[in-house]
């Protein structure tokens, strides 16, 4: 049954990651739009920077977390990383994924709560393009909810805790 839950978790980060790489491309590409049209016409394309900064930003960190946890990609202290292996591994993981995770289900209750709050009063963004808050939210929710899961799936014991699964692997791209 765990192993199921973490196929499923495994698919849902890969196609998290898709979007997240999806939103980095479109973001680049607006930028991109943006610095031209300034360059040649002297007028910027209205919104980039805040669309890109409150959506797009958001969706390339938070849906990117559980997949870069998964193929250990965080930054560690490789000397230490080196001798925590078996028991020691283990017990560290219990010591740094439990508070993690807990700081983190903080995090993702109060964007929920942020969340249903925006949606509630219809909430919209300040500038000159007048969208909805609650997606952003949401996707804040979606990725720490992920990053949760994962970091708890690799408190088991052995190898199909899914650490430092080498990148090809993981390769959104490849679907693996």
């Amino acid at each position: 049954m765990i192993d199921n839950l973490d196929r499923a978790v495994r698919t849902i980060e890969r196609q998290a990651a898709r979007v997240a790489a999806a939103a980095l491309f479109v973001m680049m590409v607006l930028v991109l739009i943006d610095t031209g049209s300034r360059y040649f016409l002297s007028s910027s394309v209205p919104g980039a920077y805040q669309f890109a900064g409150e959506y797009l930003l958001i969706a390339v960190v938070y849906l990117s977390l559980a997949h870069t946890q998964r193929g250990g990609g965080h930054a560690q202290l490789d000397a230490l990383a080196s001798w925590l292996v078996g028991r020691r591994g283990l017990a560290a993981r219990w010591l740094t994924h439990i508070p993690a995770a807990y700081m983190l289900s903080i995090l993702m209750r109060a964007n929920w709560d942020r969340a249903l709050e925006a949606w509630a009063s219809n909430a919209t963004s300040s500038g000159q393009l007048r969208y909805p808050l609650a997606p952003g939210y949401m996707l804040v929710c979606v990725g720490t909810g992920l990053l949760i899961l994962t970091l708890l799936l690799q408190l088991r014991p052995g190898p199909r805790a899914g650490l430092g699964v080498p990148a090809s692997q993981l390769d959104p791209v490849k679907g693996a």
